[in-house]
């Protein structure tokens, strides 16, 4: 079981996706951070800031990349299991969504 020791949360928006998001990875591995997680990556309502309010959970917010810089920036490397996860809340439910390996 892997338990984290650090962790750092991204908030996903129009002006912060996929690219962004990678190109933040130095800075938080150089922190010490084991684990991020994330806001929703679903496809939400247009110019949604947190992403809670997702329209449609069966593909990734365009808003945030397209689904292949998604693909592209899934694994950063093979050094860790670090995990970044993705979660929505719906009728007070928790769903755990696994996005992809930071390092």
């Amino acid at each position: 079981m892997h338990i984290p020791t650090a962790t750092y949360r991204l908030q996903f928006n129009p002006t912060f996706g996929f690219t962004q998001a990678k190109q933040l990875i130095p800075y938080i591995k150089k922190l010490g951070i084991s684990d991020v997680y994330a806001s929703p990556i679903f496809k939400a309502r247009r110019g949604s800031m947190h992403g809670y309010d997702v329209t449609n959970p069966s593909c990734l917010n365009p808003e945030l990349g397209c689904t292949k810089t998604y693909q592209r920036h899934r694994i950063f490397g093979h050094e860790s299991t670090a995990v970044c996860n993705s979660h929505y809340i719906t009728d007070n439910d928790f769903f755990m969504v696994n996005w992809f390996r930071v390092w």
